[in-house]
């Protein structure tokens, strides 16, 4: 049989096409100024940062991750060289107008609970990292939720408050009236109490529809998250972003083996 060299292109497709199959896309981190056709960014997912009750709900259990747990999965992060930015961020990055690091990661936290501002942006910012967090309006200043001051200090601090609705209704089964409502409101409420106009949204339950994504494009929100796992994005989707869940039962081990199945 008579060999052939490669020419470069069609070794390129061809290593494009494997990782395809595999479910890996290539990290096309680029420079400020050069939009992104796509980005290997996990996104994670996490809610309670804290001990769960003796007598919780299995509910309520699997989605609360141990302070300690969640310290060592920090570490992890930063010995991998990854580096947290927020979803504005990444955003930002996608679109070119600024750059982003070589290995990028965003830490969401869905609901605004108490333990936010107790534990979770404690051990981000003593490691210099940072996170979006997700805020349902209505939830604020009621018993095991921030407060609003709690919350400007956060975002003084550098980490980003998103919105996550005003009651956190199922949105894919309400009205566009509701949903207008839900979203409008929620936004407003954290504008005034934050003083800036959040432009990361979370969908309650991870659900939407179209005209979800119409009213938070009407909106001015640049991003929207999921409940769908998903670690590669394109700004062709910026309201249907797929994260990765960490669970109360998450081992340091299995977090770690996704950050290195990325790179």
């Amino acid at each position: 049989m008579q060999n052939k060299t490669l020419s470069r292109r069609t070794f390129l497709k061809i290593i494009g096409a494997s990782t395809l199959a595999l479910g890996i896309a290539p990290t096309m981190v680029k420079a400020q100024g050069e939009p992104l056709r796509g980005l290997v960014c996990p996104i994670m997912m996490y809610h309670y940062i804290s001990a769960p009750p003796e007598d919780a709900p299995r509910t309520l259990r699997d989605l609360t991750v141990l302070p300690e747990n969640f310290v060592q999965q920090l570490d992890s992060i930063r010995e991998r060289g990854y580096t947290t930015i927020t979803m504005r961020d990444m955003w930002a990055g996608m679109q070119g107008t600024i750059p982003l690091p070589e290995k990028p990661i965003v830490l969401t936290f869905d609901d605004g609970y108490w333990d936010a501002f107790a534990h979770a942006a404690p051990a981000l910012l003593e490691r210099g990292m940072t996170g979006t967090f997700y805020l349902v309006s209505s939830f604020m200043e009621q018993p095991g939720y921030l407060t609003w001051e709690q919350a400007r200090i956060m975002h003084s601090q550098g980490l980003e408050i998103g919105g996550h609705s005003a009651t956190h209704g199922d949105m894919s089964r309400q009205t566009r009236e509701t949903q207008e409502e839900e979203i409008i409101s929620s936004t407003s409420a954290i504008e005034a109490q934050i003083g800036v106009r959040p432009v990361s949204f979370c969908y309650p339950f991870g659900r939407q529809t179209y005209i979800t994504r119409e009213i938070l494009a009407e909106q001015g929100y640049q991003t929207a998250v999921t409940t769908a796992y998903a670690t590669y994005h394109t700004p062709r989707t910026p309201y249907r972003l797929g994260r990765v869940r960490i669970r109360h039962t998450t081992t340091l081990t299995q977090f770690s083996a996704i950050l290195d199945a990325l790179h």
